[in-house]
């Protein structure tokens, strides 16, 4: 987290510096909500992910073994 910069080049020096934020307050509204998945469906879709990876990974080794 950038809070104060100070840049100089020959006699000209700038200087920035961050003195009132509200970053670290809670907000009201989380902008960052996730939509809720029931455990239902997200299991059945780990499933289903974890099953399709595993008979592509058997088509594959099939094939390069025939090979």
């Amino acid at each position: 987290m950038l809070l104060e910069v100070k840049l100089s080049q020959g006699s000209a020096f700038i200087a920035y510096k961050a003195t009132s934020t509200n970053i670290w307050q809670a907000s009201s509204s989380n902008p960052l909500t996730l939509p809720t998945i029931p455990i239902e469906i997200l299991s059945i879709s780990i499933s289903v992910a974890v099953a399709a990876t595993i008979i592509t990974t058997a088509v594959i080794y099939t094939k390069h073994k025939r090979s």
